[in-house]
């Protein structure tokens, strides 16, 4: 970002007297005292502007002094009293007993959770497929008789929580809408109104979280609308509560879940987690790295209603931080650029601008919107007794002492769900300003993740084992159970749980069947679903290259001969491709300019007879890259093949055959085939969505990919940017997939699988009602009668699944698919594990079927999209989706990043041109 960041956060609402309770009441936290660092440039203008400060609105020093402060917990709230007894098979396994009580089926047999419970909440609620209705979705139970495979005992990291018999026949609570008279701005204002009248609304068990609804364990008054006054401390002023009934909860209703969430989120505080975004973490407990980072290990947590019951589903995860300030940070750009302001400037707003950060004062987490150089801790904003710069803020606050009065503030601008909430309230918004003192950056920077040496050690820590992970998971639900307080309050609300993971049967699908040249599969490790050591010999369909061009920098010019070297030798010859003709171009220098002149150059010397074009690169930067794919893909039809001369430094013969295999199938060709069930006649087409990354402005990227052949090897691949019009990019590309399939084959396909990739939680039902309407309707301009199944595939998921070896857990292999107990109740949805791992802990993709009218099996309909998998020629092995989800993803991307919303030549839409 450029320029400065004048008074951003002025404009917005007056901030009054944070160390009272009414908007923004402070939370106290113990004070971390920051160590000292290097002195830095900002410049300390606007000191003095308290009157600035104090127009309509103004950005406030913490979440201490904004509505943003965190609910204090209510006193008594809890996790799960647990029954004896150990995890139970299902899916084809044998049932056992749990609490000494009857099996789970007859005590769970009669929930149906509902969409919204028995009565509705008013206020703004994200969209929740957890929470869909079958009539939503297909309702099918997959029959384990009809999956043919090995069966295979899977653990998963989730434990049953069963509601005790008085929860099934008789309410476990009472839902309440909650008005305040005057309307309040801040959350933490609401609480504290609420909870103290907690004796009156039903004592300590009373869920409330600042928001519009309240649960109680009993019924308030004798009328549906009961009115308390309550006094706020900060002026001494009356409110008053207006609570409404709107619904008994039992068991059975959705609302029950949410009492759930609530109580997992206490039992997690008082089990001593620091809450910093959705997750939990132990920040005491955490492990060092090098270059002054550590992880702090935490957990996920979440509960659903799933086919085997309630269930909470855990999982570990790591944040990492930083041990220094942003203002050590800050420090050593100053020092870098040698006193430069502008330059200081820049590099901070590059730096810092959209990474999250953490308080130490209070462990808040913040993303930096932008930072204001004109502001410093000797600035000061309006409380009711008056102006007070930052500095004694913080020093009479948290004991905080600022140690460079020049600094600039970082600015933060709050949540943008709580934004839009706030402006459709009609409520003035808050930005926050933050000292870089009190300040550390957490997260992977992209310089992080490009460090091999960095990532493998962070891997030792965070790639956990399953036996290991087991443990650890085990250990959030023993230390449950050992805190009476914890047990006591889910005991309250009904509510026992089990004291070991979940137990169930999957099944392992036969091995995928690859095909190079002929019909004799070759032979490979179909467990781990790795094949790279087998692809010798012809590929299926080899590409002649008849000319070809290299374009490569003076330093890189062995390099760039070895490279041409072994594609024309003993790799090319080896898969059965033919390199012709080679021109070559060097560049005096390895700047963007003399490669795009280059370029430019030879494709107008040699006028669309270039078959290829193979650029040797010094590095990856990324003007470059995106230079020269804009113009081999959006000006001239010729696909390009970037490589780094440092790679081609390394296991040459290795990297060359990779480099073939990519070159093979962004011609056009077909690398090796994968066989699908004998009954399989249907189109695959993928689609994925590319946002712009963090810190970033512009539109959405749209990639469709569809096959256009029987053996799914050939594809035809669309891309569209476009910000608003999503569904109509949808509708397009999907129109030019199935044309282009009619086109190759001379008939429209009599089915088609839609594999939607890049879906988040809580927009099942826009794809649904949405985009699945738009491909209905292309279908009947068409005046195709292809039928369709359309599945949505979700990659980053909470379930993690592990095998029962001999009473070991281990990953599962590849192959395996899980369709109940973790599975939704009302849907028709699998899990499967298509790539094995021998590190870490294996990651199962999700698939969702919200339209399906083929008749395709439910078997049929796991082996394709198992198959599919094996489909991806820029790796010799399985992916985590189907091939058409990954090309549409590569394509997105490409697109998105470096094609400057060009849309690639027509010429290459039949290619895979993009990989």
């Amino acid at each position: 970002m450029a320029g400065r960041a004048r008074g951003r956060g002025r404009g917005r609402g007056v901030a009054t007297d944070p160390s009272t309770a009414q908007p923004p009441p402070p939370e106290v936290a113990p004070p971390v005292q920051a160590a000292a660092g290097p002195p830095l440039a900002g410049r300390a203008r606007g000191r003095g502007r308290g009157s600035a400060l104090a127009q309509t609105s103004q950005p406030v020093p913490s979440p201490e002094s904004a509505a943003q402060v965190a609910a204090p917990a209510p006193e008594n709230a809890g996790a799960q009293g647990p029954p004896p007894g150990i995890g139970r098979q299902r899916g084809g396994g044998q049932q056992q007993a749990r609490n000494g009580d009857r099996p789970l089926e007859d005590r769970m047999g009669a929930m149906n959770i509902g969409a919204r419970g028995d009565g509705r909440e008013e206020r703004y609620r994200r969209d929740d497929d957890e929470t869909f209705t079958s009539s939503s979705f297909i309702d099918k139970k997959i029959d384990p008789a009809t999956i043919q495979g090995k069966l295979i005992s899977l653990v998963g990291n989730a434990v049953c929580l069963y509601p005790q018999e008085r929860a099934l026949t008789e309410p476990t609570g009472y839902q309440y809408h909650v008005d305040f008279l005057p309307p309040l701005d801040h959350k933490g204002t609401r609480i504290a109104l609420v909870k103290s009248k907690k004796e009156m609304l039903g004592g300590n068990h009373i869920l409330y979280d600042g928001g519009s609804t309240l649960y109680t364990c009993k019924k308030v008054g004798g009328s549906d609308v009961i009115e308390l006054e309550a006094t706020r401390e900060r002026d001494q002023s009356t409110v008053r509560m207006i609570f409404t009934f709107k619904s008994q909860i039992f068991a059975t209703s959705g609302e029950f879940q949410r009492i759930l969430g609530l109580l997992m989120k206490k039992a997690l505080r008082q089990s001593g987690l620091t809450q910093l975004g959705p997750h939990h973490f132990l920040p005491e407990k955490q492990v060092p790295l090098t270059d002054s980072f550590y992880l702090w290990p935490g957990y996920t947590t979440g509960v659903n209603a799933y086919q085997g019951g309630l269930m909470l589903v855990m999982n570990t995860t790591f944040k990492l931080a930083h041990q220094r300030s942003v203002y050590q940070e800050m420090g050593e750009i100053f020092q870098r650029v040698r006193g430069d302001t502008n330059a200081f400037q820049r590099e901070c707003q590059t730096k810092f601008i959209g990474t999250v950060i953490v308080t130490t004062y209070n462990m808040k987490r913040y993303k930096i919107d932008d930072i204001d150089f004109d502001q410093n801790p000797a600035s000061t904003f309006e409380r009711r007794s008056g102006p007070v710069n930052f500095a004694d803020y913080f020093r009479e606050k948290y004991n905080c002492e600022v140690s460079d009065m020049q600094q600039p503030l970082l600015l933060s601008r709050g949540k943008e769900r709580e934004r839009r909430e706030r402006e459709a309230a009609g409520l003035p918004q808050q930005d926050f300003l933050l000292i870089p003192e009190f300040c550390i950056v957490t997260g992977l920077s992209d310089d992080l993740r490009n460090n091999f040496h960095f990532m493998r050690e962070m891997a030792k820590t965070t790639q956990q084992q399953p036996q290991l992970r087991a443990t650890k998971l085990m250990d959030l639900v023993k230390t449950f159970r050992e805190k009476e307080e914890i047990l006591n309050n889910f005991r309250f609300w009904h509510l026992d749980f089990s004291q070991s993971l979940v137990q169930f049967s999957g099944k392992q699908l036969r091995g995928v069947d690859i095909l190079l040249h002929g019909d004799r599969p070759i032979s490979y490790d179909s467990n781990m679903g790795d094949f790279q050591r087998a692809i010798r010999g012809r590929l299926r369909h080899p590409m002649e290259v008849s000319k070809y061009a290299i374009i490569y920098s003076q330093r890189d010019e062995r390099n760039a001969i070895s490279l041409n070297q072994h594609l024309t030798g003993e790799v090319g010859s080896g898969f059965g491709m033919s390199f012709g003709q080679v021109v070559t171009y060097a560049c005096d220098n390895p700047r963007t300019q003399a490669f795009a002149a280059a370029l430019q150059r030879c494709l107008a010397e040699h006028n669309g007879s270039l078959k290829l074009v193979i650029c040797v690169l010094p590095d990856n930067a990324a003007d470059r890259y995106a230079a020269i794919k804009r113009m081999c893909y959006v000006e001239n039809p010729v696909p390009s093949q970037c490589v780094l001369g440092k790679t081609l430094m390394k296991n040459t013969m290795s990297v060359v055959s990779k480099i073939a295999v990519q070159i093979n199938a962004k011609l056009g060709g077909v690398c090796w085939l994968a066989r699908m069930p004998p009954s399989f006649a249907a189109q695959i087409i993928g689609m994925d969505v590319h946002h712009p990354g963090r810190g970033m402005r512009g539109p959405s990227t749209v990639g469709i990919v569809g096959s256009i052949n029987k053996d799914v090897t050939r594809y035809h691949s669309r891309c569209f940017t476009n910000a608003d019009e999503i569904i109509s990019c949808i509708k397009t590309g999907f129109i030019s997939c199935v044309t282009a399939f009619r086109n190759a084959t001379n008939i429209w396909p009599p089915k088609i699988i839609f594999f939607r990739d890049g879906v988040g939680e809580g927009q099942l039902r826009t794809v649904a009602t949405n985009e699945l309407k738009v491909v209905e309707e292309a279908l009947q301009e068409m005046e195709c009668d292809s039928k369709i199944c359309f599945v949505v595939v979700s990659k980053r998921i909470q379930q993690r699944f592990f095998a029962n070896q001999n009473g070991s857990l281990v990953n599962p292999p590849s192959g395996t698919v899980a369709f109940d107990t973790l599975t939704k109740k009302d849907r028709y949805d699998f899990f499967l594990v298509p790539q094995g791992t021998r590190q870490g802990t294996v990651t199962p993709t999700h698939y969702n079927v919200l339209h399906d009218n083929t008749g395709i099996k439910e078997f049929d309909l796991m082996t394709i999209a198992y198959n599919c998998c094996h489909l991806y020629y820029n790796w010799t092995g399985a992916v985590k989706v189907p091939a058409v989800c990954q090309y549409a993803h590569k394509l997105a991307f490409l697109a998105g990043t470096s094609l400057g919303q060009g849309e690639p030549h027509p010429k290459l839409h039949d290619t895979l041109f993009y990989l």
